[in-house]
């Protein structure tokens, strides 16, 4: 059993600026995933995939060996936002065949889609404490206003 955070995959840690200064490990060079998103997921995961893909794909984190946690997201996400709806549609409270209430049993696949949506995400790098720790290539290509300072 693995003690400890983790570690951080290279990209990741380039995307950031090898802040420890270490010598970053030489890993494999993957392809990277197409646009097309796979036909087995259904057509509200279709729909996320195309929202986020090229986010990821811009960042060069997502490559062909993050298929199916790309899909997984994508899968997940669809299963949550079909479970909203179905608790909104009969409500937190269903009977039973002899009208006893209950929990709506679409709870339970609401939270179970949710945890795997995050989990999902957090390696992706798509939720706000990963998406801090990585940072974006953009904000790192600005040049500082105070640049100009340091030719003086």
């Amino acid at each position: 059993m693995a003690r400890g955070r983790r570690p951080k995959p290279v990209e990741l840690r380039k995307l950031e600026g090898n802040r420890g200064k270490r010598k970053l490990k030489a890993v494999p060079q993957y392809t990277p995933i197409t646009s097309e998103p796979p036909a087995f997921l259904d057509d509200l995961a279709k729909d996320e995939w195309i929202r986020i893909y090229s986010e990821l794909s811009e960042s060069g984190v997502l490559k062909t060996t993050d298929l199916m946690v790309f899909a997984a997201y994508c899968q997940a996400a669809s299963r949550w936002q079909l479970a909203e709806i179905m608790v909104l549609e009969e409500g937190f409270i269903v009977s039973t065949p002899n009208g006893t209430p209950m929990q709506n049993p679409w709870i339970h696949v609401l939270n179970k889609s949710f945890k795997q949506l995050m989990d999902s995400a957090s390696r992706l790098g798509l939720d706000p404490s990963s998406r801090t720790a990585i940072g974006t290539p953009e904000g790192k290509s600005k040049a500082s206003p105070w640049g100009q300072l340091d030719a003086v």
